[in-house]
């Protein structure tokens, strides 16, 4: 299962803005600044990930993690926008807090792994 467990907006261009996303079983995993964009209608997510100058001086992005698989990248897309609607339907009141940055931060209370 997927569920979105926060959501900030953070409008600017086609970005809507960010959501912690966490999956169930097998994984137990939280995924934290999931960016969610829009335009003309048609809505997609994208992974976090590092922003880096080709060679032309462009600046791209380099997600942390991909599907290799484009049917199973489409369905996790699917189900994080599924979860981010439910997330904002159960929260109006939050939804709106403006983000200073496109990650949100380690909780004070919770140890890192390693």
């Amino acid at each position: 299962m997927i569920e979105c467990t926060k959501f900030k907006s953070h409008k600017s261009g086609c970005l809507q803005g960010f959501a912690d996303i966490y999956v169930s079983d097998p994984w137990d995993v939280d995924i934290r600044g999931v960016a969610l964009f829009m335009k003309d209608g048609k809505r997609w997510i994208a992974m976090p990930g590092n922003e880096y100058q080709d060679k032309e001086g462009e600046t791209k992005r380099a997600p942390f993690m991909w599907f290799r698989d484009k049917e199973k990248n489409t369905r996790f897309g699917e189900a994080v926008k599924t979860a981010i609607d439910k997330w904002c339907a159960e929260n109006p009141q939050q939804q709106e807090q403006p983000m200073s940055s496109g990650f949100t931060s380690q909780p004070a209370d919770e140890g890192l792994p390693f």
